[in-house]
């Protein structure tokens, strides 16, 4: 189940929370993107401290949304002060390129109930009323 999702499509359109300027300088360009499903696709793109690629150590591609408050959000849940970001789902949702909900985590079934119940929480106190604000 999934309570919190994404539109890649709106990512170039978030804002700075502390001083209410575009995240990604406008005007925003179309880049070509390497997808989640394998394919290359021609998307507006928001910058790198919004939303960032990734490669596992297998070549796999992911994104991950790399705002201040979302990173810092990451960094206090899993305890790890390294993290860039909150990774989003990297295999083929819908139509999203880029990935259009959070990446599940996997360790232990309790574990994940506790952590995805934590950061859907989260997710609904610090960003739901603020959507365009990450």
């Amino acid at each position: 189940m999934h309570v919190f999702g994404f539109k890649d499509s709106d990512f170039p359109y978030y804002y700075d929370i502390n001083n209410g300027l575009p995240r990604t300088p406008r005007p925003i360009q179309q880049v070509e993107h390497d997808c989640n499903d394998g394919s290359r696709r021609s998307i507006f793109a928001a910058s790198e401290e919004t939303v960032k690629r990734g490669l596992t150590s297998y070549g796999v591609n992911y994104y991950e949304i790399t705002t201040p408050r979302v990173k810092q959000v990451a960094r206090n849940q899993f305890d790890c002060q390294e993290m860039d970001g909150a990774r989003l789902e990297n295999q083929p949702t819908g139509r999203s390129c880029l990935g259009d909900h959070w990446e599940e985590v996997r360790k232990s079934s309790k574990l994940n109930f506790i952590l995805q119940n934590r950061m859907t929480n989260t997710s609904i106190k610090k960003f739901w009323s603020k959507a365009t604000f990450f």
